[in-house]
């Protein structure tokens, strides 16, 4: 879908709100960013109802979809690299005496690729320099989550967010036929002289 056959469907805030859930995925970030009015829960249910609209589901899948043909990014290259995270291992690395970091022999060649920052300190004192380096790897475990979800090993763990529009909807309509009910009783006893 191009930008302006999007443009023609969606309502210039509506297209706001899918620029906007592109920078981080986040719903209700983008729901306020957008210009929507509301806070907490209220941000939150209303951003999440916008994003299941079929028009703005089908907007944000489009723009998805042609940010990973620009970038050439596919599902298999994205697990590809949640796979380098999850795998990493510490003893893949060997710090020399000069506080350098180097793959160990025969660790992955791609395993510098987990390396999430390197520190470097270097110490002078009276009898010798001293190098401190620090190594830190990105999150194991978030890594091992996101690949898991992808693969599907996780259903039901987490619940949906609840439509609670229905659930407003249904009680306006009882509350609705239960008004009703009440205007036709009182007509009834006015006209009964009760």
């Amino acid at each position: 879908m191009t930008a302006t056959h999007r443009s023609a469907q969606l309502s210039p805030m509506q297209e706001r709100f899918v620029q906007e859930y592109l920078v981080d995925c986040n719903a209700t970030a983008a729901y306020k960013r957008a210009g929507y009015k509301g806070q907490g829960n209220v941000a939150e249910v209303n951003a999440h109802r916008l994003l299941r609209s079929a028009k703005v589901a089908a907007a944000v899948q489009a723009a998805q979809d042609a940010r990973a043909r620009r970038l050439q990014l596919t599902q298999d290259a994205v697990l590809h690299e949640l796979t380098v995270l999850a795998h990493s291992d510490i003893r893949d690395y060997v710090i020399d005496d000069q506080g350098e970091v180097h793959l160990r022999a025969g660790a992955p060649p791609h395993a510098m690729r987990a390396v999430a920052s390197l520190k470097k300190k270097i110490v002078h004192t009276e009898a010798a320099v001293i190098y401190e380096t620090t190594i830190t790897l990105w999150n194991k475990p978030a890594s091992i989550r996101m690949a898991g979800e992808h693969l599907g090993l996780f259903k039901g763990a987490e619940q949906p967010v609840p439509d609670i529009h229905v659930h407003i909807d249904t009680a306006r309509d009882r509350l609705a036929d239960r008004l009703d009910h009440l205007a036709v009783r009182h007509a009834e006893d006015a006209t009964n002289g009760h």
